[in-house]
């Protein structure tokens, strides 16, 4: 039987395992932790940035990370979905729904007009659960510039 899920907001003694999340996610990726943890420490003193956390017991299950954008083409706010990891481990069973609610939630209090996401067009799984939870696919168009 699952405990009892507490959302909270994140804070800088999370980073550990928040780190092991995102190994989960991406894991032939080689993840520098000095500069990993500078970048999740970073996002504290932005105004605009949220970590939040879903905790069962002392373990994180689950994590994403927010950007409030003042967005002239929406007219409004929008908020940018810029990760958002569940343990592998808790993936198939009833969280998600819980945690998409939050968002939600968070978002519209936030005077948001949207949440929007970017999506690797490999990661299928992901897109049928964005779409399962009220995402709508608008696009398959991801630019970028490397500047390094």
């Amino acid at each position: 039987m699952i405990k009892k899920i507490v959302v909270r907001a994140c804070t800088k003694d999370d980073f550990w395992w928040v780190l092991e999340l995102l190994k989960q996610l991406w894991p032939k990726r080689n993840f520098i932790t000095k500069d990993i943890k500078k970048t999740f420490n970073d996002a504290f003193k932005s105004s605009n940035q949220y970590y939040f956390c879903a905790n069962i017991d002392e373990n994180i299950i689950w994590f994403w990370s927010l950007n409030i954008k003042n967005w002239l083409y929406a007219m409004w706010k929008v908020a940018i979905l810029d990760e958002l990891i569940v343990d592998n481990k808790y993936r198939k069973i009833w969280v998600a729904k819980t945690l998409v609610d939050f968002m939600i939630k968070f978002a519209k209090k936030e005077k948001c007009v949207c949440i929007e996401l970017e999506c690797g067009a490999e990661r299928e799984a992901a897109h049928k659960f964005y779409e399962k939870y009220w995402f709508d696919k608008w696009n398959w168009y991801f630019f970028s510039i490397d500047l390094e």
